[in-house]
């Protein structure tokens, strides 16, 4: 990035998740050891979307300081029913999922960045940390087990995160192909006994402008894979229990020249997962943007 130039992007993603399971004794609390309790079955409806902001201040040539920060919402809706599938009202009341909405700040990013161009060839890096804002929760698996409410969304890890990405591009003759891997490693535990698991996403995709004036066409796989989350430093029986998945992401970007703003959007598209335990499926995700450079370069 130029120096002396702010690139500044305003973006907002998200996405459905569906989680259907049923709930049997004794996870159904303490009342599992004074009465009989009737299993059920959970449908589970969680919407999620991000409002983030970021900027890129171009220090030197070669070298730009990055921040990211994300405003988060988490909607869930729960609804019972018997496992025959007519609706249900547990009793006593079920004290895992509520309908709730969240709100707040998720864990804020800053980076460094450093890039360097050798003929047809681009190769960029990124470091830094997430820094922990986000608010985090009560260990909800203990609280379960007293029969108490509790909550398993967390805007936050509650520590520290180092971050580290590599990224490589290739031109050809009007297009070029981009890898990229980005991690965010969990390596520490939080005061709650919360240690996120590692995060890992990997992208190759092909671009071209298909002769459209100020436009960028992107198509590619994308890989993602999580570790286990621990709890006390063990693992639970739900939650973040380790996933992979696969998909097809498609990209758009146009330079708005009259508008002086650079307005895109993202679509991605599940092809394939793997999941340990009863997790949420993934879902088709979006995120739109809009974004624009301020300063002039260094001559």
């Amino acid at each position: 990035m130029p120096a002396r130039t702010v690139h500044v992007s305003m973006g907002l993603g998200g996405g459905g998740f569906r989680n259907q399971h049923e709930q049997h004794c004794p996870d159904l609390g303490p009342a599992c050891d004074s009465m009989e309790v009737t299993p059920y079955r959970h449908d589970l409806k969680i919407e999620t979307a991000d409002l983030s902001l970021s900027a890129q201040w171009g220090v030197a040539r070669g070298v730009a300081v990055e921040a990211l920060v994300p405003l988060r919402l988490n909607r869930q809706q729960i609804t019972f029913r018997t496992l025959e599938g007519v609706p249900f009202t547990p009793d006593p009341p079920d004290f895992h999922h509520t309908n709730r909405t969240l709100t707040g700040l998720a864990d804020p990013w800053l980076l460094v960045a450093t890039g360097t161009q050798r003929g047809g060839w681009t190769l960029g890096a990124r470091a830094g940390v997430s820094l922990p804002l986000g608010s985090t929760v009560e260990n909800p698996f203990v609280l379960g087990e007293e029969g108490l409410p509790h909550e398993h969304v967390q805007m936050g890890s509650g520590t520290v995160q180092p971050i580290a990405s590599l990224g490589l591009v290739r031109a050809f003759d009007g297009w070029a192909a981009t890898a990229q891997v980005i991690a965010r490693w969990g390596v520490w535990t939080n005061q709650d006994g919360y240690r996120a698991g590692d995060q890992m996403l990997g992208q190759i995709y092909a671009s071209s402008s298909f002769g459209i004036p100020r436009t960028t066409l992107s198509l590619g796989p994308t890989l993602y894979g999580e570790s286990t989350e621990t709890w006390a430093g063990h693992v639970e029986s739900e939650g973040n229990l380790g996933r992979t998945d696969l998909y097809a992401e498609a990209r758009a970007a146009h330079a708005a020249a009259k508008l002086g703003v650079t307005l895109g959007g993202e679509l991605r598209v599940p092809l394939w997962g793997r999941a340990t335990g009863a997790q949420l499926d993934v879902p088709v995700s979006f995120r739109v943007f809009v974004a624009r450079d301020f300063g002039e370069p260094t001559p």
